[in-house]
């Protein structure tokens, strides 16, 4: 097997806005020789070279890959079909031409780890958990998240002025496909023999990323009442409601600590408060809580202290399970006195978290010297005003 492909794909998939981090044991090369066959990873990385060639009808930027890979448009319409199938590729289709869909390469996460749901088994999540856990600290250093945190809508219906991006029921309006999919890292850690406490499916997608779940089969279609059904469930679960990190929302995961990679993540950091963007803090009132103990059962970072009963607001991320539950109405949700600006797209978000992701690792790269990584850069780039073009002119609209 030829490791260069693999770790050409490797650097890749590094130069997108998540990052891809290297470990120390190299599991990051495994998990792509465990997702990828060699010619599947020239395919990715020669689609990802393509931009800026935008995604416009008439004008098929396909021939540029032909040329490359030496095939013919069925062959590699063929090849990149069967990737989409595989979650190697992310699949959208025009609304002027069904037929002719368009493929772009997906980041690791939120891309290929999630996307795997038809093909992980027990080595791919042993791999991927131990990937997850080698690399924690380093996603912990980029400021802006692709996810973020809003409370239960029940744990602040008496509050005033809150943001509309804070009330869930105002993400979930008004999208014309919403779709629920399997938790990978739900299946992942089922897989390593792990039971969870919500057995649900819980990962929402909307409108145009909701079409590549559906389409691909790791999803499925839902109505908006069904989705209110789920979220209510959800929090009787004690799950976290973690939209993406923007305001025309591409969807939400309903999160767990026992198995949510994400909160995993920010829940390995000392202060998780200062991981996730979150206009809310939960705040006890003593004279009033009997101090049954509820609150810390459901909360999923460890923010409630017992002895005396309070909040550690280091580590409190405003999601309000705890306020839905306590009997005596001790708690309540209270402002954290953060600020922030959320981007309108998914395209500006990754674009941002993009420049953040070259100051961090700028050092490690000598990225002025090293004409193959301006090269990535320059490509993911453009490739992030590619898809905002294409979401502007063929995304089905709100």
């Amino acid at each position: 097997m030829n490791n260069n492909a693999y770790h050409k794909l490797k650097k890749q998939i590094e130069s997108f806005a998540h990052g891809f981090p290297e470990t120390s044991n190299g599991v990051e090369i495994k998990i792509l020789k465990k997702l990828f066959t060699e010619e599947q990873a020239e395919i990715y990385c020669q689609i990802a070279s393509t931009y800026p060639l935008l995604p416009i009808p008439g004008k098929p930027s396909s021939k540029r890959l032909q040329k490359k890979l030496k095939m013919t448009q069925e062959q590699l319409s063929k090849k990149m079909e069967a990737m989409a199938q595989q979650g190697l590729l992310f699949r959208q289709k025009y609304d002027s031409k069904p037929d002719e869909p368009f493929y772009f390469p997906p980041a690791f996460i939120v891309g290929l780890y999630e996307f795997s749901l038809k093909t992980i088994d027990k080595e791919l999540a042993s791999l991927c958990h131990e990937y997850v856990k080698d690399v924690a600290k380093w996603w912990n250093k980029i400021p802006t998240k692709q996810l973020r945190v809003v409370p239960v809508e029940s744990s602040i219906k008496q509050q005033k002025g809150v943001w509309p991006y804070d009330k869930i029921d105002e993400i979930i309006k008004g999208h014309k496909i919403i779709s629920v999919a399997e938790c990978i890292c739900m299946k992942e850690k089922k897989m390593l023999g792990q039971d969870c406490k919500a057995q649900l499916e819980r990962c929402i997608t909307f409108d145009w990323f909701a079409e590549h779940y559906i389409d691909t089969g790791i999803g499925r279609q839902i109505t908006e009442q069904e989705l209110k059904e789920l979220l209510i469930m959800a929090e009787k679960k004690g799950l976290v409601i973690s939209p993406s990190n923007m305001k025309d929302s591409i969807g939400f995961c309903l999160c767990c600590d026992c198995c949510c990679t994400w909160l995993r993540i920010i829940g390995s950091d000392p202060k998780p408060a200062m991981q996730v963007e979150a206009s809310y803090r939960a705040e006890i009132d003593p004279d009033k809580c009997n101090q049954c103990g509820i609150c810390i059962k459901r909360c999923n970072m460890k923010a409630i202290n017992k002895e005396p009963f309070k909040v550690d607001f280091d580590r409190c991320i405003g999601c309000g399970l705890c306020v839905t539950t306590c009997p005596t109405k001790a708690i309540q949700m209270i402002k954290n006195g953060r600020t922030f600006e959320l981007e309108k797209s998914a395209a500006q978000l990754f674009m941002k978290m993009h420049e953040e992701h070259l100051k961090a690792n700028s050092f490690k790269y000598n990225i002025l010297k090293n004409r193959f990584i301006l090269f990535q850069i320059k490509s993911a780039r453009m490739f992030y005003r590619a898809v905002e073009f294409f979401q502007k002119r063929f995304s089905k609209p709100n």
